[in-house]
């Protein structure tokens, strides 16, 4: 499917696309705590905003609490600044003291010195792109090596005549309100005695009209017959 090939390569490159903009992030936050000045604040406040993820209710979860702090720079000048990272319940009280991060040059940008203001952010954006790339690389990965071995089977492997066992609809999968089709087939290895059933690739449409004396030629694995390839070529080539 088409769609499923834009998907896989989409999720790739959001994935790496996010892992760049959170190393990116990182060595942003690296410099500015080895060239920020230090000072002492006070929290005079813990400002409640309700969280993006929460919900229209006025439940207790659905809120976050960020830090308010005053501080005194170098230069005698009173600061205030809010916390860009906020959580429930609040990771810090009224009143406490903490030490700030600061540059000379913008202090109204201060940092509370904490792991997670410095880091929460860049921590996230690494670890949602990690998920996308992992999600799109994998996808990648299966299809290109199935793909591979569809193409090995084709070359190197043995031919075989099976007989039609059914044709049946992959409810797994869905699109556009429709499932693919897949067959399967069976075929009593001689050199054994035991029976095989082997199922398709999905197909998005009913094959049964092209389906000839319900016999179905699949390419296997000499060596592993479960490694197999129902050959779809008899099949007209559905319209893009």
């Amino acid at each position: 499917m088409k769609a499923l090939a834009i998907i896989k390569y989409m999720f790739t490159a959001i994935g790496i696309a996010m892992l760049v903009v959170a190393f990116i992030w990182a060595n942003i936050t690296s410099d500015f705590i080895s060239n920020a000045q230090h000072a002492t604040g006070e929290v005079i406040e813990l400002v409640r905003e309700r969280s993006s993820s929460g919900s229209s209710s006025t439940s207790r979860s659905s809120y976050v609490y960020r830090p308010r702090v005053q501080f005194t720079s170098h230069k005698g000048e009173e600061i205030e600044f809010q916390s860009s990272v906020g959580s429930n319940p609040a990771s810090f009280y009224k009143g406490e003291i903490v030490e700030v991060l600061y540059q000379e040059t913008d202090p109204d940008n201060a940092q509370i010195n904490s792991f997670s203001s410095l880091w929460f952010g860049p921590l996230l954006v690494s670890f949602i792109g990690g998920v996308f790339a992992l999600i799109g690389g994998g996808m990648v990965l299966f299809f290109h090596l199935k793909a591979k071995q569809e193409l090995y089977l084709r070359k190197h492997g043995s031919p075989i005549v099976t007989k039609l066992d059914s044709i049946v609809e992959n409810t797994r999968i869905t699109y556009n309100n429709r499932h693919p089709y897949q067959i399967f087939t069976q075929w009593q290895n001689p050199s054994t005695g035991k029976m095989h059933i082997f199922k398709s690739n999905n197909i998005w449409y009913d094959p049964s009209h092209y389906i000839k004396n319900n016999k179905i030629t699949v390419f296997i694995d000499k060596n592993n017959p479960n490694k197999h390839l129902v050959d779809l070529s008899f099949l007209p080539e559905l319209s893009k």
